[in-house]
């Protein structure tokens, strides 16, 4: 005897009740309940239960259905250990993809770089020691744009915080280029296909001094008679702090759109315009036979309980870097001040009221600027002023970029509210919970972009001046950290909730992601061992890499 249909109302009512694997299984009875099962409405509320997410966030702009949306986040996401390589001998501090996902590079405290090559299995292609050379340890490497040179950086075995850079290319893996860098946790950048940044830093007395920012030519050594190094800014620290963690931002080529990716949160408030504008015209001072034109002297007093946008060491404009001298370096570089004009971004970490990197700093970089050619820096004994400034009331602990460089991720750690810093040597607490938070770059909505905030995104237990800093993987979709917690987090760009935890035996140091093979990501952690995840739905299909060698393992 046949059973009696169900209606369908009645099917959607019992559905809702059930967990993801009881409805998979509910559909696969008849067509009825298969048609019933697919429901999408059943699928928007399976999601937000499902991931805990507020039901005021709306789907993804482009995404299929619910249902997609659900598949995507559990199938796509690399959280599946597919192998683990222990081969350094000590701490692995930095791992990263080229952008083509076919080598990867990693380096550690027992100072060695090793170069790896990834197609259908894992393969060491070449690793160098830089002990030979006065290094502690090796601790950031970064391919350039077309993956043809790595850089390195780590600092020396000498006092003062002193560090280098080394180019080496892949092809034949010969070193290219030896580049003093000071601070070592400035650890360099790529500002072009051949060329790099450094810094330099220059004691005033008390807690000044200066942070010169170099271009640099990726080939030194084989272009000893054309110009190898020209200075590109000169930034005035105060407080003890030092300019650190540089990033550069792309932005030539893009296009007006704004990244559908960011993270949700709510927008803090804005420094007050009559404040700032009183602050950016303050009286210039002299630091022996060093002559301040930075408005940047006036900044030490800012409201201590504003987080958010401030443009304390820049004349206030309607647009984005356009401050006074900025447009007059510009000139002098054969520029035109336009806003349309393509330009690239520089972005650090930086202290103010104390010593501590709580706010972020960006700088306009003009194309004429990105090489080492043309005249040098524009005046002896100026300083550049920061176009704007980020002040997050918080130790900022992690930054990267979206692939497109339309938004800026970075994870911090707050200060207590209300906050007065009397002493810029004792810096304040911090939470133990670490917030991811991101700002939009696109250059016509910057002043306005909102702060957003994923709280308790991650603990961490180390005090206040000894915060580790961890570099973030962005994708399309995900951001990914390291942290102290003995495992790394992704979180979904759009949803602003966690999606897996990627867990090893020690603090993980850094994580990278690639965006031409978004299912895998690589994480490096202090107990020796580099890790490689893939995705669920990549390990069904087979195309996950393999160990060629069972020495690697």
């Amino acid at each position: 005897m046949e059973c009696p249909r169900l209606p369908d109302p009645v099917l959607l009512e019992l559905f809702s009740a059930l967990g993801v694997r009881d409805l998979l299984t509910a559909g696969a009875v008849c067509r009825q309940w298969c048609q019933v099962s697919n429901d999408d409405f059943l699928w928007r509320d399976l999601f937000y239960r499902h991931f805990g997410i507020p039901r005021s966030v709306t789907r993804r702009p482009g995404a299929e259905s619910w249902q997609a949306e659900f598949r995507r986040l559990h199938e796509a996401v690399p959280c599946v250990e597919v192998v683990q390589l222990h081969v350094h001998v000590d701490e692995v501090l930095h791992v990263t993809f080229s952008g083509d996902g076919r080598h990867f590079a990693s380096c550690a405290k027992d100072c060695t770089i090793k170069i790896w090559a990834l197609g259908t299995a894992v393969t060491l292609r070449h690793s160098v020691c830089l002990r030979p050379h006065g290094w502690q340890y090796v601790r950031y490497c970064q391919f350039n744009e077309d993956d043809s040179l790595l850089m390195v950086s780590g600092p020396l075995c000498t006092p003062h915080d002193a560090g280098e850079i080394i180019v080496l290319s892949m092809a034949d893996f010969t070193l290219l280029s030896r580049i003093r860098n000071k601070p070592a946790a400035s650890l360099g950048a790529w500002l072009g296909q051949r060329h790099l940044l450094s810094v330099s830093h220059h004691p005033l007395g008390g807690f000044t001094s200066i942070s010169e920012l170099w271009v640099n030519s990726a080939f030194q050594d084989l272009e000893p008679q054309t110009d190898v190094v020209r200075k590109l800014f000169r930034f005035l620290n105060i407080n003890g702090s030092v300019v650190r963690s540089l990033l550069v931002a792309d932005t030539t080529g893009r296009g007006g759109h704004r990244d559908q990716g960011a993270v949700l949160g709510e927008a803090p408030s804005r420094n007050d315009a009559n404040e700032a504008e009183a602050k950016a015209s303050a009286l210039c001072k002299t630091f022996g036979d060093i002559v301040c034109s930075s408005p940047e002297h006036g900044a030490e007093e800012q409201p201590q309980s504003n987080k958010g946008f401030c443009s304390c060491d820049a004349q206030p404009t309607s647009t984005l870097g356009m401050a006074g001298n900025v447009s007059k370096c510009a000139t002098e570089h054969g520029q035109e001040t336009d806003t349309d004009v393509p330009c690239k971004w520089l972005i650090f970490t930086r202290g103010r009221r104390t010593h501590t990197a709580h706010q972020i700093g960006l700088k306009r970089v003009w194309p004429a600027q990105t090489t080492c050619e043309g005249p040098a820096w524009e005046a002896e004994g100026l300083l550049d002023p920061v176009d704007y400034v980020i002040d997050l009331d918080a130790n900022v602990v992690g930054m990267g970029l979206s692939p497109d460089h339309r938004v800026l991720y970075m994870t911090c750690r707050s200060w207590p509210p209300g906050t007065l810093i009397s002493d810029p040597m004792n810096p304040p607490p911090v939470a133990r919970e670490v917030e991811l938070r991101a700002f939009a770059l696109d250059t016509e909505i910057f002043e306005e972009a909102p702060v957003c905030v994923v709280p308790r995104a991650q603990l961490a237990f180390s005090p206040g001046d000894e915060t580790s800093f961890f570099q973030l993987a962005v994708t399309h979709d995900l951001v990914a950290s390291g942290s102290e917690e003995r495992f790394a987090t992704l979180w979904d760009r759009h949803y602003g909730v966690a999606v897996a935890h990627l867990h090893h035996g020690d603090r993980v140091h850094a994580v990278a992601t690639c965006t031409s093979r978004p299912h895998l990501l690589l994480s490096a952690s202090a107990d020796n061992t580099l890790r490689l995840w893939s995705s669920r739905s990549a390990m069904r299909q087979g195309t996950a890499p393999r160990v060629l060698s069972e020495q690697l393992l």
